[in-house]
């Protein structure tokens, strides 16, 4: 059954609509209107920026502004949004030239640059890009270590990139790849984790370790040197340790003393109970060891302005400008793997305030 049409009326006026017209305009929010205008205005400023900054040549700048103002963005967003499509097709650009021209002294500045793009993962096409990218610097990689003749580095390297990616079928693919079968290079596969996930501090341990491996390979070492003996074992007995309930000695009782002295038929006969302990008094502690210890005398403690004071140190009393990490854990006793966090969060947002540039490899400027 056809049901007749009804015509749609607004303050009584009869609404004439032309088939496939847009609908009519809805009301918006002033507020929200500006809004928009201005976050309008900062896209095409930024986009204008980038258009500049990749005609100069400069790649390196033109993908950081942008991949840096699309991270902001959902993958829904900015779908259909004609702006940001043009961004990201323009950091697309700039991440294939980077791909072909950059010289080979940036290659593994250009490999760690890609693995974290990777830790803000969206579905659009850039993203896609960053993968395929990847892949092939990745898979450069391998062949350099099999040209240079160091193959046993390729596991302990590939194990830093675990969370990542990894290759598909690893073990035997690797096995045909360097016995040089016919078309076993085709055969590397790789399987991308999206999101990456890192345990606490481990992002930047196998970033270190993946550091030392390249410099050990430029500098044509003849082992690769030994990883820290804190392994995934001693972790577990330090948590189970942690766990682990700890017993309360009992108070052992006295001896009875009923069988001493002379001897009784009587007191043969008899069986004495032991007497009973007398009860301890409950010790009251001195009114100064209840008070909580102050935040400095903590072990795990360390605080923003101790590291500023570092820092600034560092950089006008011995005149050092650019610090490593390790350095800066060392020196500020960040022994415990929970102060090490702290002292990296200070640094970050430090580095957020413009005070502090993190560069590749854990290496800091000092810019205050």
């Amino acid at each position: 059954m056809k049901l007749p049409k009804i015509d749609a009326f607004r303050n009584n006026v009869r609404i004439v609509q032309k088939p496939g017209a847009p609908p009519p305009p809805q009301a918006v929010d002033p507020g929200v209107q500006k809004k928009r205008q201005e976050a309008i205005k900062r896209i095409t400023e930024k986009a204008v920026e980038i258009e500049k900054a990749l005609n100069g040549g400069d790649y390196k700048r033109a993908y950081k502004l942008a991949s840096g103002e699309l991270q902001k963005y959902t993958a829904q967003s900015i779908k259909g949004n004609e702006l940001l499509e043009r961004m990201a097709s323009m950091a697309e650009t700039a991440l294939e030239y980077m791909n072909s021209l950059l010289p080979a002294k940036d290659d593994d500045w250009f490999l760690e640059m890609l693995g974290g793009e990777m830790d803000d993962y969206k579905a659009v096409p850039l993203f896609q890009a960053v993968e395929r990218v990847l892949a092939e610097r990745l898979k450069k990689k391998l062949g350099q270590f099999k040209d240079e003749g160091k193959p046993s580095w390729i596991a302990p390297w590939l194990e830093t990139w675990r969370p990542v990616v990894e290759v598909v079928d690893e073990q035997k693919t690797l096995n045909r790849w360097l016995a040089g079968e016919a078309g076993a290079d085709a055969i590397i596969r790789w399987k991308f984790k999206i999101p990456a996930r890192y345990s606490p501090g481990e992002k930047q341990r196998l970033g270190e370790r993946r550091r030392k491996i390249h410099e050990a390979l430029a500098s044509k070492a003849a082992e690769l040197e030994k990883e820290p003996e804190r392994t995934r074992a001693t972790e577990a007995v330090e948590a189970i340790a942690v766990q682990a309930p700890t017993m309360i000695e009992t108070p052992k009782l006295p001896k009875s003393t009923g069988g001493a002295g002379t001897f009784s038929r009587k007191k043969a006969t008899t069986v004495q109970e032991p007497k009973p302990a007398p009860p301890q008094k409950a010790h009251k502690p001195h009114p100064k060891q209840g008070k909580p210890k102050p935040l400095a005398d903590q072990d795990d403690h360390i605080s923003s302005s101790e590291v500023k004071e570092y820092l600034y140190k560092l950089k006008y009393e011995q005149k050092v400008n650019e610090v490593h990490f390790i350095k800066i854990k060392n020196d500020l006793n960040a022994i415990s793997l929970n102060k090490e966090k702290k002292l990296f969060k200070i640094l970050m947002g430090l580095v957020e305030k413009g005070l502090v540039i993190k560069k590749t490899g854990s290496v800091f400027a000092i810019l205050f």
